[in-house]
C-alpha cells in the first residue's frame, strides 16, 4: 500500500521520505484510486452504451436488408398444361411428337420438387383391367406416355432447368439428370427444350414443349 501511495504522492510532487508527506500521500492516493476507479467505471459504461447502440443499429439495418432481399423464387413454380409437343426436323421445321393435341401436366413446387405427366390422346381404351391387357395393348399404352417425378434446379444464367429423376415409367431413368432449356414466351407460357434425352445423353434435336400456366379448377 505504501509504495502505491508513494507513487501517487510522487505524481503530485510530494516528498515520500517525510512521514507527514506519506500520510498526506495516503489520503491523496486513496482519492486518486477512487477517481481512477470512477473514471474506469464511467468509461466502461460509456463503452457498453456504445456497443449496445451498435448492436441495435446493426440489427435494424440487418432487418431492413432482409426485407429488401427477398428469397429467390423460381418463375416456374406452379402447374403448367402441355399445349404443344414437337420434334425439330432436318429442314428447320418441326412436326408433332404424337399429334396436335397432346395432354400433359408439369408441376414445380416451391420446395424444389417436380412432376411431369405427358400422354398421347390417341391412345385407345383397353377395355379390361390394366393388369390384364395383352402385351401389344400394353406396348401401345406405354409408348404413348411419359411420366416421372423428382427434384429440379434452375440455372438462371444458362436458362436451363435440370430434373433429377427419383421415380419414372421406366426404372432406367431413376437417378438421371434431364436438362431442359427454358424460355418464357409470355408470363404464363414457357417453352422447354430437351437438351439431354431420357438416357441422360446430350442432344441437339430434342423435342420442344410449350406449357401454359394452368388456371385454378375454380376458375375454369
Amino acid at each position: 500500500m505504501t509504495s502505491d501511495y508513494a507513487i501517487d504522492a510522487k505524481c503530485c510532487g510530494l516528498d515520500c521520505r517525510n512521514p507527514l508527506y506519506n500520510a498526506l500521500a495516503a489520503v491523496i492516493g486513496c482519492r486518486l484510486i477512487l477517481v481512477r476507479q470512477r473514471t474506469y467505471t464511467l468509461s466502461k459504461s460509456a463503452a457498453m452504451r456504445r456497443a449496445f447502440k451498435t448492436v441495435v443499429i446493426g440489427s435494424v439495418l440487418a432487418a431492413g436488408c432482409a426485407k429488401e432481399r427477398a428469397p429467390f423464387q423460381s418463375p416456374l413454380i406452379g402447374e403448367w398444361q402441355l399445349t404443344s409437343y414437337r420434334l425439330p426436323d432436318s429442314s428447320g421445321g418441326a412436326h408433332p411428337w404424337w399429334d396436335d393435341k397432346p395432354a400433359g401436366l408439369i408441376i414445380y413446387t416451391e420446395a424444389g420438387f417436380m412432376s411431369a405427366q405427358l400422354y398421347d390422346t390417341r391412345r385407345p381404351s383397353v377395355g379390361v383391367r390394366w393388369d390384364s391387357v395383352s402385351a401389344d395393348a400394353a406396348r401401345t399404352q406405354f409408348a404413348g406416355l411419359t411420366t416421372y417425378y423428382g427434384t429440379y434446379v434452375l440455372d438462371t444464367l444458362a436458362h436451363t432447368v435440370t430434373h433429377t429423376v427419383q421415380g419414372a415409367m421406366s426404372p432406367d431413368w431413376v437417378g438421371r439428370k434431364l436438362v431442359r432449356g427454358y424460355r418464357f414466351i409470355s408470363p404464363n407460357e414457357v417453352e422447354l427444350r430437351v437438351i439431354t434425352d431420357a438416357n441422360g445423353r446430350p442432344t441437339s434435336v430434342g423435342p420442344v414443349l410449350v406449357w401454359r400456366r394452368a388456371p385454378s379448377p375454380n376458375e375454369r
